[in-house]
């Protein structure tokens, strides 16, 4: 699909990339993209690992409007949440964060508040009560 559509100078597969040199990779990166298909209620309830680094990265997200998603969106706007994943809707999200210039310096800034609150650090002072 890259070579169909012209996109060898703006799309680079990496192959594996070692854990340790992902965070520079995830640096870099304009958007972070948390997409699933809802094939069980662990994909539905839960957030991915990647949220975070994309998040902590400062990186503006494409994700899926899913509840713990959309719960973080409501405080912190630093994604489009979709709730379908076809081709069209995807790439409409994207070149909307791309294009508006505000709507991603917004989203980056937001990012980098959440961290504050979604990092160990203030996850260890959560108390559960079985």
């Amino acid at each position: 699909m890259v070579k169909q559509h012209h996109l060898e100078d703006r799309i680079t597969f990496q192959g594996f990339v070692d854990p340790d040199e992902l965070k520079q990779f995830t640096r870099r990166a304009k958007i972070g993209i948390t997409l699933f298909s809802q094939v069980g209620k662990s994909n539905y309830l839960s957030m991915a690992n990647r949220f975070f680094d994309y998040m902590h990265s400062g990186v503006p997200q494409l994700c899926m409007d899913y509840p713990e998603y959309r719960k973080c969106q409501q405080k912190y706007p630093l994604a489009v949440l979709l709730q379908h994943t076809d081709s069209e809707r995807i790439a409409e999200a994207l070149n909307r964060i791309l294009q508006q210039k505000e709507l991603w310096q917004s989203m980056h800034e937001q990012a980098l508040l959440a961290r504050k609150e979604y990092c160990w650090e203030e996850e260890e002072k959560i108390t559960f009560i079985l």
